[in-house]
């Protein structure tokens, strides 16, 4: 059976040409992983992010002693796939190991010793870093006394000193060293002071699918379970070639408190495939069964006015031009504003 990674087909295909993924054999493409894969895909709808990505790792390895999550194990393999893989698959990001180490500590501290690391190895690791600085990690974490920024001040990352400054990171903590006063040249000092002077706000969440578009604009509301996934119900089976053509749809949306993507469903779409004639997208039926419904039933008190804009945008460019929909309904529905029951 093929292995499909839960990652977007363009993301993966930019992230494998990347040079410094030459030397990389991520474990995303090993049978172990598809295991895993089926096991989170499967377990996680009710759970919320599977047991088995917060703190199974093979007994075999040697992070398994340490209490370790499968994304201690990316940090410490340099694989940025298992890592992208494993965030969107629902991984606890600020996951501590029996060390109290998360994923960003761990890349930190490999960085430590960068003298000693290949070179692509080194950019890959400073991608694990980087990424999970973006992702919101908690950049104030201090085991050891030592804070992201302060790694980064005794290795010397300019980059990641200077992104974790503009993410907001504190220089000034109760009971700990000023993160300047472990460079060693007096003009490394004043490059930090100038740095440290700007006012900062942390940049908006880039979305952990990997979509490329901002969190706000994508997962922060419902997303359609992509057809190339594996099927939630635990056959082993593509999403698009399973439930679905059942008439259940699968949608993703980020868990702002537990910050992860969560599973929902819809089911009873029978005036929905019946109104489309059994074509359109998870999207798109999705769409066509808010239309179908009576307007009691409509989950409109839910719905943002950005959700809502969205929808009606949908509408307007997606389903009227395919003709999945009477024209003379969906320019009511954009005049008005509403759904026209």
């Amino acid at each position: 059976m093929p292995i499909t990674p839960h990652l977007p087909a363009e993301f993966l295909r930019r992230m494998e040409a990347d040079p410094m993924m030459a030397d990389c054999q991520s474990w995303i493409f090993s049978k172990d992983f598809q295991v895993t894969r089926w096991n989170i895909v499967e377990i996680g709808v009710e759970e919320g992010p599977d047991q088995s990505v917060r703190i199974d790792v093979p007994p075999s390895d040697v992070l398994y002693a340490y209490k370790s999550g499968q994304i201690h194990r990316a940090a410490m393999n340099a694989d940025p796939l298992h890592l992208c893989e494993i965030i969107r698959l629902g991984a606890d990001m600020n996951l501590k190991d029996s060390n109290g180490l998360t994923a960003l500590q761990l890349a930190m501290e490999c960085l430590l010793c960068s003298a000693f690391i290949p070179s692509n190895q080194l950019k890959r690791i400073r991608f694990i870093a980087r990424t999970l600085i973006e992702q919101h990690v908690d950049i104030e974490y201090a085991p050891d006394t030592l804070t992201p920024l302060h790694s980064a001040c005794l290795a010397r990352d300019w980059e990641l000193i200077e992104l974790l400054l503009h993410h907001g990171a504190r220089t000034t903590t109760p009971g700990l060293r000023h993160p300047a006063d472990l460079l060693t040249s007096a003009s490394d000092k004043e490059r930090f002071r100038n740095l440290e002077k700007t006012p900062k706000t942390r940049p908006p969440q880039p979305c952990p699918c990997w979509s490329g578009k901002l969190l706000a604009d994508c997962h922060a509301v419902d997303q359609p379970y992509p057809d190339t996934f594996y099927c939630i119900c635990g056959s082993k089976r593509q999403y698009g070639k399973c439930c679905k053509k059942r008439g259940k749809l699968y949608f993703h949306r980020w868990n702002t408190e537990e910050r992860y993507l969560k599973v929902k469903f819809q089911y009873d779409l029978g005036d929905a495939l019946q109104l489309l004639g059994g074509r359109g997208s998870t999207q798109e039926i999705a769409d066509a069964q808010m239309i179908s419904m009576p307007r009691k039933f409509l989950p409109s008190e839910t719905l943002s006015e950005e959700e809502t804009r969205r929808f009606l945008e949908r509408i307007r460019d997606g389903m009227q031009p395919k003709g999945l929909i009477e024209p003379a309904y969906g320019y009511a529905m954009q005049k008005l504003q509403f759904l026209p029951r």
